[in-house]
């Protein structure tokens, strides 16, 4: 498929929120992610967000293809 489009895509982005801040019950403790883990403010990860899945759509969607399909 590497010469391929397709006409859509499902992305799992990060959601800019600390691990530390989610409760959970069990006993593993997650460590931090790298990046989109709390440290931008509302305006930065939107624009990470418009940049990183722009990229991505842009790379494998076809011409009829959308990415809010």
């Amino acid at each position: 498929m590497a010469d391929q489009l397709v006409d859509m895509m499902i992305s799992d982005p990060p959601y800019n929120v600390r691990i530390s801040s989610v409760v959970g019950r069990g006993r593993t403790k997650d460590d931090e992610f790298a990046m989109a883990c709390g440290e931008m403010s509302d305006e930065e990860y939107r624009g990470f967000l418009r940049t990183s899945l722009g990229a991505a759509a842009r790379g494998v969607l076809s011409p009829g293809g959308h990415p809010s399909k």
